[in-house]
Protein backbone atom coordinates (compact mmCIF):
# COMPACT_ATOMS: atom_id res chain seq x y z
CA UNK A 1 0.00 0.00 0.00
CA UNK A 2 0.30 3.67 -0.34
CA UNK A 3 1.60 4.18 3.07
CA UNK A 4 4.60 1.75 2.84
CA UNK A 5 5.65 2.36 -0.70
CA UNK A 6 6.24 5.69 -0.99
CA UNK A 7 8.05 7.95 1.61
CA UNK A 8 6.25 11.28 1.63
CA UNK A 9 2.91 9.24 2.55
CA UNK A 10 4.68 7.14 5.04
CA UNK A 11 3.29 6.40 8.24
CA UNK A 12 4.69 3.58 10.07
CA UNK A 13 8.52 3.44 9.93
CA UNK A 14 9.22 4.68 13.14
CA UNK A 15 12.61 2.19 13.16
CA UNK A 16 14.07 4.43 11.03
CA UNK A 17 12.32 7.56 11.86
CA UNK A 18 13.41 10.32 14.23
CA UNK A 19 10.36 11.78 16.38
CA UNK A 20 9.60 14.37 14.12
CA UNK A 21 9.23 12.08 11.48
CA UNK A 22 6.97 10.23 12.81
CA UNK A 23 4.64 12.74 14.26
CA UNK A 24 4.82 14.19 10.42
CA UNK A 25 3.53 10.72 9.23
CA UNK A 26 0.93 10.34 11.37
CA UNK A 27 -0.25 13.37 11.27
CA UNK A 28 0.27 13.39 7.57
CA UNK A 29 -1.72 10.07 7.50
CA UNK A 30 -4.73 11.57 9.50
CA UNK A 31 -5.10 14.76 7.13
CA UNK A 32 -4.86 12.38 3.38
CA UNK A 33 -7.30 9.63 4.96
CA UNK A 34 -9.58 12.74 6.11
CA UNK A 35 -10.00 12.35 9.81
CA UNK A 36 -8.91 15.92 9.65
CA UNK A 37 -11.02 17.32 7.08
CA UNK A 38 -9.89 20.28 4.94
CA UNK A 39 -10.46 23.50 6.92
CA UNK A 40 -10.26 21.85 10.73
CA UNK A 41 -8.52 24.05 12.77
CA UNK A 42 -5.05 22.48 14.58
CA UNK A 43 -5.07 23.07 18.10
CA UNK A 44 -1.27 22.10 18.79
CA UNK A 45 -2.33 21.64 22.57
CA UNK A 46 -4.44 19.07 21.33
CA UNK A 47 -2.39 17.40 18.93
CA UNK A 48 0.52 16.87 21.68
CA UNK A 49 -2.13 14.96 23.48
CA UNK A 50 -3.39 13.35 20.79
CA UNK A 51 -0.18 11.72 19.55
CA UNK A 52 1.86 12.23 22.95
CA UNK A 53 4.53 14.09 22.32
CA UNK A 54 6.33 17.42 23.07
CA UNK A 55 5.24 20.92 21.17
CA UNK A 56 9.08 20.90 19.56
CA UNK A 57 8.39 17.47 17.13
CA UNK A 58 4.75 18.65 16.60
CA UNK A 59 5.85 21.91 15.27
CA UNK A 60 8.60 20.54 12.75
CA UNK A 61 5.88 18.45 11.65
CA UNK A 62 3.28 20.82 11.19
CA UNK A 63 6.39 22.77 8.81
CA UNK A 64 6.89 19.88 7.02
CA UNK A 65 3.43 19.62 6.32
CA UNK A 66 2.85 23.05 5.84
CA UNK A 67 6.03 22.95 2.65
CA UNK A 68 3.90 20.11 1.22
CA UNK A 69 0.67 22.14 1.24
CA UNK A 70 -1.29 20.16 3.54
CA UNK A 71 -1.53 22.78 6.40
CA UNK A 72 -2.27 26.42 6.02
CA UNK A 73 -1.87 29.52 8.49
CA UNK A 74 -4.93 31.79 8.69
CA UNK A 75 -4.85 35.61 9.35
CA UNK A 76 -5.04 35.40 12.90
CA UNK A 77 -1.93 32.40 12.83
CA UNK A 78 -3.95 29.40 13.61
CA UNK A 79 -2.57 26.33 11.66
CA UNK A 80 -5.63 24.92 9.46
CA UNK A 81 -6.24 21.53 7.18
CA UNK A 82 -5.46 23.08 3.92
CA UNK A 83 -8.36 24.00 2.22
CA UNK A 84 -8.23 24.48 -1.47
CA UNK A 85 -11.22 25.75 -3.41
CA UNK A 86 -12.31 24.53 -7.01
CA UNK A 87 -10.25 26.07 -9.47
CA UNK A 88 -7.11 24.92 -7.17
CA UNK A 89 -8.18 21.62 -6.99
CA UNK A 90 -8.68 21.73 -10.87
CA UNK A 91 -5.03 23.48 -11.31
CA UNK A 92 -3.49 20.19 -8.97
CA UNK A 93 -5.06 17.60 -11.69
CA UNK A 94 -3.47 19.42 -14.35
CA UNK A 95 -0.24 19.44 -12.40
CA UNK A 96 -0.46 15.76 -11.73
CA UNK A 97 -1.61 15.31 -15.23
CA UNK A 98 1.75 16.43 -16.80
CA UNK A 99 3.96 14.74 -14.31
CA UNK A 100 2.25 11.49 -14.22
CA UNK A 101 2.63 11.33 -17.85
CA UNK A 102 6.75 12.65 -17.75
CA UNK A 103 6.98 10.18 -15.22
CA UNK A 104 5.16 7.03 -16.78
CA UNK A 105 7.14 7.73 -20.18
CA UNK A 106 10.19 7.56 -18.21
CA UNK A 107 9.75 4.99 -16.15
CA UNK A 108 7.92 2.18 -18.26
CA UNK A 109 11.02 1.28 -20.29
CA UNK A 110 12.71 0.12 -16.75
CA UNK A 111 9.29 -2.31 -15.83
CA UNK A 112 11.03 -5.36 -14.72
CA UNK A 113 8.95 -8.67 -15.21
CA UNK A 114 8.25 -8.73 -11.30
CA UNK A 115 6.99 -5.61 -11.82
CA UNK A 116 4.73 -6.35 -14.61
CA UNK A 117 3.73 -9.46 -12.59
CA UNK A 118 2.71 -7.09 -9.49
CA UNK A 119 0.69 -4.20 -11.83
CA UNK A 120 -1.32 -7.25 -13.00
CA UNK A 121 -2.16 -8.24 -9.32
CA UNK A 122 -2.65 -4.29 -8.80
CA UNK A 123 -4.72 -4.39 -11.80
CA UNK A 124 -6.89 -7.24 -10.78
CA UNK A 125 -7.68 -5.86 -7.47
CA UNK A 126 -8.64 -2.77 -8.98
CA UNK A 127 -11.09 -4.42 -11.52
CA UNK A 128 -12.57 -6.55 -8.83
CA UNK A 129 -14.37 -3.10 -7.62
CA UNK A 130 -14.22 -1.05 -4.31
CA UNK A 131 -15.46 -3.49 -1.56
CA UNK A 132 -13.82 -1.05 0.38
CA UNK A 133 -13.75 2.36 -1.51
CA UNK A 134 -10.49 4.12 0.46
CA UNK A 135 -8.48 0.77 0.42
CA UNK A 136 -9.88 0.50 -3.29
CA UNK A 137 -8.51 4.45 -4.45
CA UNK A 138 -4.76 3.78 -2.43
CA UNK A 139 -4.63 0.19 -4.97
CA UNK A 140 -5.31 2.48 -8.11
CA UNK A 141 -2.73 4.73 -6.92
CA UNK A 142 -0.10 2.04 -6.08
CA UNK A 143 -0.77 0.78 -9.99
CA UNK A 144 -0.17 4.15 -11.51
CA UNK A 145 2.77 5.33 -9.33
CA UNK A 146 5.21 1.76 -9.81
CA UNK A 147 6.00 2.89 -13.60
CA UNK A 148 6.34 6.62 -11.93
CA UNK A 149 9.05 4.87 -9.58
CA UNK A 150 10.98 3.34 -12.33
CA UNK A 151 11.96 6.12 -13.92
CA UNK A 152 13.96 7.10 -10.56
CA UNK A 153 13.58 10.82 -11.13
CA UNK A 154 13.17 12.03 -7.74
CA UNK A 155 12.09 15.10 -7.85
CA UNK A 156 9.10 14.24 -9.85
CA UNK A 157 8.56 11.49 -7.86
CA UNK A 158 8.24 13.78 -4.46
CA UNK A 159 6.37 16.47 -6.47
CA UNK A 160 3.79 13.52 -7.57
CA UNK A 161 3.56 12.01 -4.04
CA UNK A 162 2.93 15.23 -2.87
CA UNK A 163 0.48 16.50 -4.82
CA UNK A 164 -1.64 13.06 -5.18
CA UNK A 165 -1.38 13.55 -1.23
CA UNK A 166 -3.29 17.08 -1.76
CA UNK A 167 -5.88 15.35 -3.76
CA UNK A 168 -6.60 12.08 -1.91
CA UNK A 169 -7.60 13.61 1.07
CA UNK A 170 -10.64 15.17 -0.73
CA UNK A 171 -11.51 11.16 -2.00
CA UNK A 172 -11.41 9.85 1.44
CA UNK A 173 -14.53 12.54 2.24
CA UNK A 174 -17.38 9.93 2.26
CA UNK A 175 -19.32 11.92 0.14
CA UNK A 176 -16.88 11.88 -2.59
CA UNK A 177 -15.47 8.26 -2.49
CA UNK A 178 -18.67 7.30 -2.73
CA UNK A 179 -20.12 9.15 -5.74
CA UNK A 180 -18.56 6.78 -8.42
CA UNK A 181 -21.17 4.05 -9.76
CA UNK A 182 -20.74 0.74 -11.39
CA UNK A 183 -20.39 2.46 -14.90
CA UNK A 184 -17.39 4.74 -14.21
CA UNK A 185 -15.73 1.37 -12.53
CA UNK A 186 -15.93 -0.54 -15.92
CA UNK A 187 -14.99 2.29 -17.97
CA UNK A 188 -12.01 3.15 -15.95
CA UNK A 189 -11.38 -0.71 -15.49
CA UNK A 190 -11.49 -0.87 -19.10
CA UNK A 191 -9.01 2.07 -19.43
CA UNK A 192 -6.52 0.30 -16.65
CA UNK A 193 -6.65 -2.83 -19.12
CA UNK A 194 -5.37 -0.66 -22.15
CA UNK A 195 -2.61 1.15 -19.96
CA UNK A 196 -1.26 -2.61 -18.31
CA UNK A 197 -1.32 -3.77 -22.28
CA UNK A 198 1.14 -0.86 -22.66
CA UNK A 199 3.10 -1.50 -19.96
CA UNK A 200 3.74 -5.60 -20.86
CA UNK A 201 4.89 -4.07 -24.42
CA UNK A 202 7.47 -1.26 -23.02
CA UNK A 203 5.26 1.23 -24.76
CA UNK A 204 5.78 4.25 -23.16
CA UNK A 205 4.56 6.48 -25.35
CA UNK A 206 1.51 4.46 -25.32
CA UNK A 207 1.48 4.36 -21.94
CA UNK A 208 2.07 8.37 -21.37
CA UNK A 209 -0.49 8.96 -23.86
CA UNK A 210 -2.93 7.02 -22.04
CA UNK A 211 -1.83 8.79 -18.34
CA UNK A 212 -2.58 12.13 -20.08
CA UNK A 213 -6.36 11.46 -21.61
CA UNK A 214 -7.00 9.47 -18.54
CA UNK A 215 -6.21 12.65 -16.60
CA UNK A 216 -8.01 15.20 -18.63
CA UNK A 217 -11.43 13.09 -18.68
CA UNK A 218 -10.91 12.84 -14.98
CA UNK A 219 -11.50 16.40 -14.35
CA UNK A 220 -14.84 16.54 -16.29
CA UNK A 221 -16.59 12.96 -13.78
CA UNK A 222 -15.12 14.74 -10.87
CA UNK A 223 -15.52 18.42 -10.85
CA UNK A 224 -19.32 18.62 -10.31
CA UNK A 225 -18.88 16.20 -7.36
CA UNK A 226 -15.84 17.92 -5.91
CA UNK A 227 -17.71 21.12 -5.88
CA UNK A 228 -20.08 19.58 -3.96
CA UNK A 229 -17.98 18.65 -1.35
CA UNK A 230 -15.92 21.40 -0.84
CA UNK A 231 -19.04 23.64 -0.67
CA UNK A 232 -19.82 21.56 2.31
CA UNK A 233 -16.70 22.01 3.39
CA UNK A 234 -16.01 25.39 6.28
CA UNK A 235 -13.55 27.43 4.67
CA UNK A 236 -11.17 29.12 7.00
CA UNK A 237 -10.24 32.56 7.85
CA UNK A 238 -8.42 34.30 5.01
CA UNK A 239 -4.65 32.92 4.51
CA UNK A 240 -1.73 34.04 5.77
CA UNK A 241 1.93 34.67 3.77
CA UNK A 242 3.30 32.56 6.51
CA UNK A 243 4.55 29.31 4.94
Amino acid sequence: MIETTYPSLATDRAGTQSVGDQITGQLRSAIVHAELLPGTRLKQEELAVRYGTSRIPLREAMRQLTAEGLIQWTSNRSAVVSFLEIDELHELFELVRLLESRGTLLGVPHLSDDDIAELDELNRQVESGPTEPRSWYFTNLNFHMLPIVRSNQKHTIRMVTELRANLMRFFMIPDLYRAPNGSWYREHAAGHRKLLAAFRRRDAVEASALVDADWAGAWDYWKPRLSGVVSNLVRPARRSRRT
